[in-house]
């Protein structure tokens, strides 16, 4: 088992990073990990990379990037959109599948990625299998959540929260917002309040896996719903809340904790769904 880190060009040239997860066998198929937004991101960080090498530990290759303005990939956040988060997936299978013998993509991805993953296999044939890990379902609720986030920042500092209006009325003056230190550009959040995974599942027709968390009893009626919209639900379509706790919180940071229910079942179901022998 080896694992690679390399530089690759997105469409509009700017350079991405990934690190490829190498196995000595091969099979035809191939996992592309899409990862969370801010925060979120760099708390599942190990959770992701410990997937990655059980993956690899089941002879199974995968390939973790960063899209533009994220991790070490170049550019700047402000600067990436829904839209061009979903083109840097479709550019890192490419070149996951010019670098392998890989001829199945299955994309797993974690809250936001998870939206982003869906939305890159609509466009993508080459992806066979969808994993979403407690996906962002309505987009413009996590908007909501990400603004409370910075509300509760401010009140933290013992600094007064600013309305939501008010915050709004800034991000369409100046272009950008800061959430959880990250600038984010005004097409990313018209697009991410756009993200209803509610009616876009209806155009991904794949194998398709949607996990929840145990206890999240709203998750997992919005993830249960997302199963029943799924073009093939009676066939292809899949829900599993038994992981017991998140792997993202901020919790997560001091205890790394790491799903290894999530991984076990994941793997099952791709050797279920002869996406995995």
């Amino acid at each position: 088992m080896q694992e690679q880190a390399v530089f690759f060009e997105n469409s509009h040239g700017v350079l991405l990073f990934g690190l490829h997860h190498q196995v000595e066998q091969p099979q035809d198929i191939g996992v592309v990990f899409c990862h969370p937004f801010g925060e979120e991101k760099h708390r599942s960080y190990r959770a992701f990379v410990n997937f990655s090498r059980y993956l690899s530990e089941q002879n199974i290759e995968s390939f973790r990037f960063d899209v533009k303005g994220a991790g070490d990939s170049d550019g700047e956040l402000c600067e990436s959109t829904i839209e061009s988060q979903v083109e840097d997936t479709l550019d890192a299978i490419s070149f996951f599948q010019n670098k392998t013998k890989v001829k199945k993509i299955v994309l797993i991805g974690l809250r936001l990625g998870a939206s982003i993953a869906l939305l890159a296999a609509q466009k993508e044939p080459r992806v066979k299998g969808l994993v979403l890990l407690s996906p962002i379902s309505k987009g413009a609720n996590y908007w909501r959540e990400l603004l409370r986030t910075k509300q509760f920042a401010s009140i933290s500092l013992n600094l007064p929260a600013t309305k939501s209006s008010v915050l709004m009325q800034q991000l369409e003056s100046t272009g950008t917002i800061e959430i959880e230190a990250q600038m984010l550009g005004i097409d990313f959040v018209n697009q991410l309040k756009s993200i209803n995974l509610l009616e876009q599942i209806k155009q991904y027709s794949g194998e398709l896996l949607v996990t929840g968390l145990a206890r999240d009893s709203l998750g997992k009626e919005l993830s249960q719903k997302l199963t029943e919209q799924h073009p093939a639900s009676d066939k292809s379509s899949r829900l599993w809340c038994e992981e017991e706790r998140d792997y993202w919180s901020i919790l997560s940071l001091y205890d790394q904790y790491n799903p290894q229910a999530t991984y076990q079942y994941t793997k099952d179901w791709l050797t279920e769904k002869g996406l995995s022998s």
